[in-house]
């Protein structure tokens, strides 16, 4: 007997609905676009304004150049300062430890470490613009008697004033592998 999910009679109507696949693109080609002087310009303006202000507050950044300032320290300290001066910003993209016993991690208690990303995410808030956003990549962590790979996010939703809007499944062939069970990112 024929199984009736490769039965391509019984199964047409999926045929006819389905688009072909297309090529996507890196990004769009709107985004690949150069900037214009005028744009430019304005950038450059505002990212000597902004670079002011920061190592007025916080001292210089271990790198920077228009659109861009990177500073390496602690983010509960550098975050809290930048709160004193009422700076806000549009974006913030961060992926902290996960805590799973890597190297540069120090262990914490599931508890503690909810704890400690709750505390740099409402900082993180604050100096955040009205209509900013905040994207975190974390993994997944193992709540005793609760569950094996619990996403991070999940644990961390009601502890921070933002709104969760969507999660972001990375796919990536290596990482997380599981030999009893399905790996929990695609």
């Amino acid at each position: 007997m024929e199984r009736v999910i490769a039965n391509k009679n019984r199964n047409a109507y999926l045929a006819e609905v389905v688009k072909p696949h297309r090529a996507t693109h890196i990004a769009p080609s709107a985004l690949l676009q150069t900037f214009s002087e005028t744009l430019m310009q304005e950038i450059v303006l505002k990212h000597k304004i902004v670079e002011k202000t920061l190592r007025a507050a916080i001292g210089s950044p271990v790198y920077s150049d228009p659109g861009f300032i990177l500073y390496c320290g602690d983010c509960v300290e550098l975050l809290a300062r930048i709160a004193d001066i009422k700076f806000s910003m549009d974006l913030t993209v961060t992926s902290p430890p996960y805590n799973i016993g890597k190297e540069y991690e120090i262990l914490m208690s599931v508890d503690d470490y909810i704890k400690w990303c709750a505390g740099w995410m409402n900082l993180i808030f604050q100096a955040t613009k009205t209509g900013g956003a905040f994207w975190l990549n974390v993994g997944y962590l193992e709540v005793q008697d609760k569950g094996l790979c619990v996403p991070i996010p999940y644990l961390l939703w009601d502890k921070s004033p933002f709104y969760l809007l969507q999660e972001i499944v990375w796919k990536y062939g290596a990482g997380v592998a599981a030999k009893m069970l399905f790996k929990p990112a695609q």
